[in-house]
């Protein structure tokens, strides 16, 4: 074998080394992050939310790939407790439910959450000179008859974070709170 082989020879089993630990070293990064996800399972953080403030987040709760246009509407009550809501957009932008929390319907102009009153607020024009307000407050309760309870979506607050019920994945699955 020449000098020429050799250097083949050895240039191409350096490059299949090479080749074989990258690929082990990211199978490694995968079971990492594949492990951690099951120890934590999906989440939002939710740590810096102060007793009476709210934020709307797109939709990342198990099987909302599929879910189309939905937000979720974080909201700190003032007694500390968390509250998170389905909230159907279209474009973007928030809409009453049509029927139901997974149907979007007419877009809120505007969609409002109001901390003092604690209270959620969906505007709807109906013609040019008329509009329509639906209300709900943060536990999710319809004060119209209008429009039905807001849907819960399943979780819970753990160390700052709202971790998705991961056991019903399925938002549809779950209820409006009871009255």
């Amino acid at each position: 074998m020449d000098k020429r082989q050799r250097s083949f020879y050895f240039s191409f089993g350096l490059a299949i080394a090479i080749g074989l630990t990258l690929l082990v070293l990211k199978n490694i990064q995968r079971s990492a992050r594949t492990e951690g996800e099951k120890a934590y399972g999906p989440s939002l953080p939710v740590d810096d939310l102060v007793p009476g403030s709210h934020r709307m987040v797109t939709d990342v709760s198990p099987g909302a790939s599929n879910s189309g246009g939905r937000n979720i509407l974080l909201l700190r009550k003032g007694d500390g407790s968390l509250r998170a809501w389905t909230i159907p957009t279209q474009m973007g932008q928030p809409t009453a439910p049509g029927g139901d929390w997974f149907t979007p319907g007419q877009v809120c102009e505007p969609f409002e959450v109001d901390t003092q009153r604690e209270e959620v607020r969906c505007t709807m024009r109906l013609v040019e000179d008329r509009s329509t307000v639906l209300h709900w407050t943060w536990d999710g309760k319809s004060l119209d008859h209008l429009a039905p309870h807001m849907r819960a979506v399943p979780g819970r607050e753990e160390k700052g974070r709202f971790k998705f019920d991961i056991e019903t994945p399925d938002v549809s699955k779950h209820g409006a709170p009871t009255r």
